[in-house]
């Protein structure tokens, strides 16, 4: 069975991922520091680690195995996960693959000696309910097709 795997730090769709992950019978295994841990737990198996500022990447890259699911908005962590053969899928739907990590680095290389002159870094867009949606369609898709999926790696 392949394993699900969420950084749940600040994941926006956390609800998505227990109504489809529960309809398509998963068990999604969410990733969250002591801080965050969440009132009442929805649906699936939660990983408390120690607060630090690398401890949800550390504890998912030592639990994937090729075929699985990792859902974050991390893309250095996703870079780290698809040259093992890991799917990475984001919070707005991007399916992020191993010929991103190129650009993905570079783009951090950069923002990291833009803040380095003190220069002002944009964040992401804030989560729309189109965001949402689309990531609910690639979700559901992948889960829906999960024997293909996972084994076209």
């Amino acid at each position: 069975m392949t394993n699900i795997f969420v950084d749940a730090d600040q994941c926006p769709v956390k609800k998505e991922i227990c109504m489809f992950t529960q309809k398509y019978s998963f068990t999604p295994f969410f990733v969250t520091t002591y801080q965050n841990n969440p009132a009442h737990v929805e649906c699936g198996k939660w990983c408390l680690v120690d607060q630090g500022i690398e401890s949800v990447d550390y504890f998912i890259l030592n639990q994937v195995k090729p075929g699985d699911l990792v859902v974050t908005d991390d893309l250095s962590l996703a870079t780290l996960l698809t040259i093992r053969r890991v799917q990475v899928l984001t919070s707005r739907g991007r399916l992020i693959s191993e010929k991103d990590a190129e650009h993905i680095l570079l783009r951090k290389h950069l923002r990291m000696k833009n803040q380095r002159k003190n220069v002002r870094v944009k964040g992401p867009s804030p989560f729309t309910g189109r965001d949402r949606e689309i990531f609910c369609s690639v979700f559901e898709k992948i889960l829906s097709t999960n024997e293909g999926f996972f084994s076209s790696f």
